[in-house]
């Protein structure tokens, strides 16, 4: 589904775990690192979004992104395990 708002991608912290004991859920998920890098308004549903992360990256290592939501209505990503995985484009 779509959103008037959407939400703002943040650098999040690294240390956590996808599955098993520990596994990252509402309660244990990544702590943001940094202020809001990229803000989205309205998004159409079944559409893709991009979101520059470019400030955020500083360097070669691994880098965990939060989108964050900021209303009340809500938008449905996609997860890589979903028809439209999200994609990681880097752009020289």
């Amino acid at each position: 589904n779509g959103t008037a708002n959407g939400p703002a991608v943040y650098l999040a912290d690294n240390n956590w775990i996808e599955l098993g004991s520990g596994g990252v859920n509402w309660n244990t998920q990544p702590g943001l690192l940094s202020g809001a890098s990229d803000n989205k308004g309205a998004i159409s549903t079944s559409t893709w979004v991009d979101y520059d992360v470019t400030a955020l990256v500083t360097g070669d290592r691994t880098y965990t992104f939060a989108l964050v939501g900021d209303s009340t209505d809500g938008v449905t990503f996609s997860s890589r395990e979903g028809v439209s995985p999200p994609q990681l484009v880097i752009t020289p």
